[in-house]
Formats: structure tokens, C-alpha cells, sequence
């Protein structure tokens, strides 16, 4: 039998082709709902409080041991404040919550990009003595914003002043064993997440990463796409919401000042980003712990932490 033309084959009726007899109907064929995977998730996640850790050993003590019972498994302590290194760290020991950073707070942020010389040159001590406490607390990183855009200061010029300063702090983060992780802010410094990768792979230090702010990131565009950019850059993650909507009634600040789980943030999206990222390792929310040290397990302050902590841990099973 002569080869069929083009023609003559796409004339045959479907059920006339032998090759195609015993191939079960479309509308036959089994279902294949709920046979597919859960969307992965990352192997270990540990879940941190940023505090302020003002005060002396004792109260100290009482707070981290109420943030235990609660249900976190760290801390991450905001930098400067009151507290002696010494003290968090015997209160660290004592109530076995570790301090697992040291968190540089928004007073010294862009400390790298100022455009006064002398104004630099503070910021830099400050942050060598933040390196400093971070290795006095046994912490495995510390973080900042590094610089911001002015009327006075261009993009390229924070770009350039910030790679001279860390360029001067990374070695002593190294001596200490410690890492130092950037994170967005105020200013509009590295505000994308391709910025931020190129930055980190021309200082190209393995004392240096990305602490990855979730709400921050969400107010710029979505955490997601920053994690499948940023991969293994990142060091940490700060665990933050932002609703878009009450940034729009309100101003930005408004923005943050909601719960974790009621703004925009896709945490299934997320973690599945981290997960893809290989990403295991702390979440920090921020945890007002003014009123931790009263006793009493019905106190303000403790109920505060465990509703935090029990809501980040359901948003985390999603």
C-alpha cells in the first residue's frame, strides 16, 4: 500500500487510524485531583521575638522565659538600647531562649550613605560596636539598613559610599564569625530585588547576605519574587505584614500597624519561595515586650506573645 499524502491522512475519520484503537476516551479517564504533591515547605523553620531587651539581668530573665513559654524559640535583640551584653546573655542562658541577632534599629539606619564624612565615620563605630555585642551574645548575625536616597545624596553615590563603609566593617564581622545582613527601610536604598542581588554579588563576602523583611518587601512589590531572586543570599527572614488597602487610607505606617495574617502577605506563596530558596533557619516578629517581665501567667504581656506566636504558627501550617 503506497505512503498516504497529507491530504488523503487528514481525511480519515479519528476512530479509523488502527494506532489510535485502544487509547481510552478523554471523558473516561480516571480524575487526578488531590493526587498531585503539597506545595513544599521549608525543612525547619525556628520562630524569634525581636525585642528591645531593656533592662538588667532578672527582668531580663523573666521576659525571655515568658517568651519561651509562649512558644518562640529565640530572640532577636534591638540594638541600641539600655541592656548590657552580659546581662542578656546570662538571662539568655538562664531562661534557654538564645539571642540569635542583633537587630540594628531605625535611629542608625543609613549610618553608610550620610553625606558628612564625620557622620559616617559615628556610624561605622556604631556598627563595629553592634558586631561587637552580637559577638558578646553568641547572635550569628547582625542586621541594618544600610543607606538611603536624599535631595543630597544620588543613588550612585549611597551605592558607592555604602561598598566603601561595609567594605571596612566585613572583615571585622569575619574576625568575630559573624554575618552581617542588609534589609530594606526608609529611603529607598536597594529597593528592588535585583538592586539588592547585584550589591551583594559585587561585595561578594561570605560575611554579607540579605535579611529579607516580608512586609518591607511587600510594600515594594512581593516577598516571593524577592526570595526567588535573592535564593541564598538570604540570612534571615523578618516575619512582617503590610496592608496595601490601609496604606492608601492612612500613609505607609499605617500599612504595618495591623496582625500578622490581615494585610497582603501570600504566606503560602512565601513559604513555598523559601522552601524552592533552601531556606531554613529563623522567622523574627516583633514582639512588644514591655509588660514580660510582670509575673503572673495571665499578664498583658505574656497573653500578647502566645497570641503573636500561636498565630504565626497556624499561618505557617497554610
Amino acid at each position: 500500500m503506497p505512503p498516504l499524502t497529507r491530504r488523503q491522512f487528514s481525511q480519515l475519520p479519528l476512530f479509523a487510524a488502527p494506532w489510535l484503537a485502544g487509547l481510552t476516551p478523554i471523558s473516561a479517564q480516571p480524575k487526578l485531583r488531590g493526587q498531585f504533591p503539597p506545595p513544599p515547605r521549608p525543612r525547619e523553620l525556628k520562630l524569634a521575638a525581636r525585642i528591645s531587651c531593656e533592662g538588667r539581668e532578672g527582668p531580663l530573665t523573666r521576659r525571655l522565659a515568658g517568651l519561651r513559654a509562649a512558644g518562640f524559640d529565640g530572640v532577636e535583640a534591638v540594638w541600641p538600647g539600655t541592656f548590657r551584653g552580659a546581662d542578656l546573655r546570662a538571662a539568655a542562658r538562664a531562661a534557654e531562649c538564645p539571642v540569635h541577632a542583633v537587630h540594628v534599629g531605625l535611629g542608625f539606619d543609613a549610618a553608610l550613605s550620610k553625606d558628612d564624612s564625620n557622620l559616617r565615620q559615628q556610624g561605622q563605630e556604631r556598627l563595629t560596636r553592634a558586631l561587637e555585642l552580637g559577638a558578646e551574645l553568641g547572635a550569628g548575625s547582625v542586621s541594618v539598613v544600610p543607606g538611603a536616597i536624599t535631595p543630597e545624596v544620588s543613588d550612585a553615590r549611597a551605592w558607592n559610599l555604602v561598598k566603601i563603609g561595609l567594605g571596612a566593617l566585613l572583615p571585622r564581622a569575619s574576625e568575630l564569625g559573624l554575618r552581617l545582613g542588609l534589609r530594606l527601610g526608609p529611603g529607598d536604598f536597594l529597593a528592588s530585588p535585583l538592586e539588592a542581588a547585584r550589591f551583594l554579588d559585587e561585595l561578594d563576602s561570605p560575611a554579607l547576605g540579605w535579611q529579607l523583611d516580608t512586609g518591607w518587601s511587600l510594600l515594594r512589590s512581593y516577598p516571593q519574587h524577592w526570595i526567588h531572586i535573592l535564593g541564598q543570599r538570604i540570612l534571615k527572614v523578618d516575619l512582617s505584614d503590610f496592608s496595601r488597602g490601609a496604606a492608601a487610607a492612612g500613609g505607609t505606617e499605617a500599612g504595618f500597624k495591623i496582625q500578622l495574617g490581615e494585610g497582603d502577605l501570600d504566606f503560602p506563596a512565601t513559604l513555598e519561595a523559601l522552601a524552592h530558596a533552601l531556606y531554613s533557619g529563623w522567622l523574627s516578629l516583633a514582639v512588644d515586650d514591655a509588660a514580660l517581665e510582670e509575673s503572673g501567667p495571665n499578664r498583658k504581656g505574656a497573653r500578647t506573645a502566645l497570641q503573636i506566636a500561636q498565630r504565626a504558627r497556624a499561618l505557617l501550617e497554610m
